[in-house]
């Protein structure tokens, strides 16, 4: 699966930003090539709400609207959909097979595939369907493949793998140091816009280290419980926004602006990114979930995802969920040089005169997440002034 192949068969959730002419994923790249470049100093008021749906940090830099970047053949997803006709069984079989249907169309058996996974139901969900797909394709279809997963989710996660038959050498659980857990605070580990740096957390890199994730297809079950459990629990955006006819999909577009700019960064770092989630074949038929389906079975779980994992020959619906909890254990050694990176950089340098800007702490992300934003800010503003040369 290429990009190009992805772009087509996936809504892109993913941030793309725009400057000029050019547009693309990498936040960097575009702030680098774009004629002139200022900020817009709102962004320094930790209570700011972005005005517009487009706008970024910097004004010459906006991203593109969802109606912007989805395929032109789909944009009847943003309309209202007629609902599913049939009971919750059928449409939960349906909804099987779309995602089925996806790992077929997109599937690259000579690429290695790295499935972050988690002792969640989407997780499970996606990865059983692999064991189906496993049993009729061949281990030969599936190729190389590791699932990894980290505390405190580990005993679930591992059940499920056992379940579903995947060899041992093919499954783990990230046990990383006490301290510095997800390799976080760095400087030269450049954030993709203006994001909390607690998002580049990494709990792979004893088997894929960064020097080979380019070679790795990156598989991730975000969006499953956002677009059917949020209308279930009947969650919507604190903004109200509406960008579509379409109730569900309005709480699920709502739910992504944040989530799409995390998600760019899986999508840079990878060879791909595979999220059949938001593929265009699941949507365009968990889009017409009638009223009736939209109700918890038990929650966090939905009646559709319930009645989604009773379909599968293993027992992978009775397996404990597990919130997920972060490890963020900061060593004294790394909160020094966060400290010092911080403080000499040349965005320190310029914007300290605002007294939003001095009273950051890097390490208060825990209660402030402005503060984790401008340190991640910081990480890629240092390097987009660099590559135009305005470093002094």
């Amino acid at each position: 699966m290429n990009k190009s192949d992805s772009w087509d068969s996936v809504f892109p959730f993913w941030t793309v930003y725009r400057s000029g002419g050019f547009s693309d994923t990498d936040f960097v790249r575009v702030c680098s090539s774009a004629p002139s470049l200022t900020i817009n100093e709102s962004y320094f008021d930790p209570k700011y709400n972005n005005k517009t749906r487009d706008e970024t940090i910097f004004n010459e830099v906006s991203m593109l609207l969802p109606g912007e970047k989805i395929n032109p053949k789909f944009r009847y997803l943003f309309e209202p959909m007629n609902e599913y006709i049939g009971d919750l069984r059928g449409f939960a079989l349906e909804l099987k097979q779309k995602l089925k249907d996806f790992y077929l169309d997109v599937w690259d058996s000579n690429r290695p595939h790295l499935f972050l996974h988690s002792s969640g139901y989407d997780s499970r969900i996606l990865s059983g369907i692999l064991v189906e797909l496993r049993d009729e394709m061949g281990k030969d279809w599936v190729g190389d493949i590791h699932f990894r997963c980290h505390q405190p989710e580990g005993p679930g996660f591992m059940k499920i793998m056992k379940r579903e038959g995947w060899k041992p050498n093919q499954y783990s659980n990230w046990e990383g140091p006490d301290y510095d857990h997800y390799d976080l605070g760095r400087k030269d580990k450049i954030l993709n816009g203006f994001i909390s740096y607690v998002s580049g957390m990494n709990f792979w890199r004893d088997i894929v280290p960064p020097e080979e994730e380019k070679d790795y297809i990156c598989i991730t079950g975000l969006g499953g419980g956002e677009l059917l459990s949020y209308p279930a629990c009947g969650l919507g955006s604190p903004n109200k926004l509406k960008w579509c006819g379409n109730k569900v999909f309005d709480k699920y577009l709502n739910y992504f602006p944040d989530r799409g700019v995390f998600t760019s960064n899986w999508y840079n770092k990878f060879h791909d990114l595979i999220i059949p989630y938001l593929s265009y074949s699941y949507l365009s038929t968990a889009l017409k979930i009638p009223e009736r389906f939209q109700r918890l079975h038990k929650r966090p779980l939905d009646v559709v995802r319930h009645e989604l994992l009773c379909s599968f020959d293993m027992d992978l619906l009775n397996v404990p969920w597990f919130k997920h909890d972060y490890n963020f254990k900061i060593s004294e050694e790394r909160a020094s040089h966060m400290m010092e990176s911080w403080r000499n950089s040349l965005f320190y340098r310029r914007y300290s005169y605002r007294d939003s800007i001095r009273a950051v702490d890097p390490l208060n992300f825990r209660n402030n997440s402005f503060s984790a934003r401008m340190y991640g800010f910081m990480t890629c503003y240092d390097e987009i002034m660099r590559r135009r040369g305005e470093m002094a």
